[in-house]
């Protein structure tokens, strides 16, 4: 597929970005100029996280169909897709997930899918490329797809742009929307996780480029997810608005722990924050399951417990968890025992 995309930058204005969003930054940005969308969009009927009974926005046409999924339920060789890349997205993300970073220290895939399996898991992200090995987890991805589609379980394969060589970074991330394994199973949607840590020079102008010549280079209801900072301590000085004009639903990293010991008010106020931008998209949460900084900031099972709660109780559509190979014994039987 080539990318239909003229991406052209604007002049950069550097934001100060704390992963999972642990401190505040001095610098301010002026907000972005307001998403227009049409009346058709408005009355689009997708959940709402929120209680102010708004309607999330949906501004991609729903005819075409993604180079890949079409949703794990229906096997290999997936027929096309009708959805819009919002219903689509929803559909991958809704429930309970886990996040799987160091692959060596996990298991096996078809391990991996059976205990996922096992703890009522609808979904699991991965990274699948980075700049140093490029797209590393086809191999990966040949065992995972297909027994994971086989029992039901979406899998997102995520990239985190540096937005240097933003046309670069558009292309490796189609290569992963664009990847059949040899029994033709392809992602259900691509993620990018988009934080100061891999782009120091983020700013709204070079978000917007991305998540706009990423949604022009895809089929128009390709789904998308938007993993980004907490806004808590971020609104101010990160390119939410821009990621949400273009990524179907935000990921939130809520990472509370060092911040606050109230994990559900902290997603609380971060889903809140999220509902309040220009452009309203459902929310999938990323929440805590490794310690930050030592064993002591570790969230103990009733904060997680409670973080879930509040969670699905605010509207959010889901909630994974980072990272599989963290997540402690106390912390899986609460994921397990949690109902969404």
């Amino acid at each position: 597929m080539l990318i239909r995309a003229q991406v052209v930058l604007a002049a950069s204005l550097v934001l100060g970005i704390a992963a999972c969003g642990a401190t505040n930054e001095p610098e301010s940005a002026d907000r972005a100029s307001s998403q227009v969308v049409s009346d058709d969009d408005r009355d689009r009927d997708f959940p709402v996280a929120a209680t102010n009974g708004d309607t999330l926005v949906d501004d991609r046409p729903p005819g075409a169909s993604a180079p890949a999924t079409g949703g794990p339920e229906q096997g290999n060789q997936q027929p096309e897709d009708s959805r819009s890349s919002t219903e689509r997205a929803v559909a991958v993300v809704s429930g309970k997930g886990q996040y799987l970073d160091q692959m060596d220290q996990i298991g096996a895939p078809a391990e991996i899918v059976a205990k996922a399996r096992a703890a009522g898991l609808t979904h699991l992200v991965l990274r699948a490329r980075n700049p140093e090995q490029g797209f590393y987890a086809r191999g990966i991805l040949d065992e995972l797809l297909p027994a994971a589609h086989a029992v039901g379980i979406s899998i997102v394969a995520y990239d985190a742009p540096a937005l240097e060589d933003i046309r670069g970074d558009i292309a490796r991330s189609v290569e992963m929307a664009q990847y059949v394994t040899p029994t033709g199973d392809q992602l259900d949607a691509i993620g990018a996780k988009i934080e100061r840590s891999s782009a120091p020079n983020l700013d709204r102008a070079r978000a917007d480029a991305y998540g706009r010549g990423l949604r022009a280079a895809l089929e128009p209801n390709y789904p998308m997810i938007g993993i980004v900072m907490n806004p808590n301590a971020n609104l101010a000085n990160y390119p939410f608005n821009e990621i949400a004009r273009h990524f179907d639903v935000l990921s939130p990293m809520d990472c509370w722990t060092g911040v606050t010991d109230d994990g559900a008010g902290f997603v609380k106020t971060s889903i809140d924050l999220l509902n309040g931008l220009e452009t309203r998209r459902p929310i999938s949460v990323v929440g805590q399951a490794y310690p930050i900084e030592g064993a002591n900031t570790y969230p103990p099972p009733d904060a997680v417990s409670a973080a879930m709660f509040s969670a699905k109780s605010n509207g959010a559509i889901g909630m994974s968890f980072w990272s599989w190979e963290t997540t402690r014994t106390d912390t899986w039987g609460v994921i397990i025992d949690f109902a969404w």
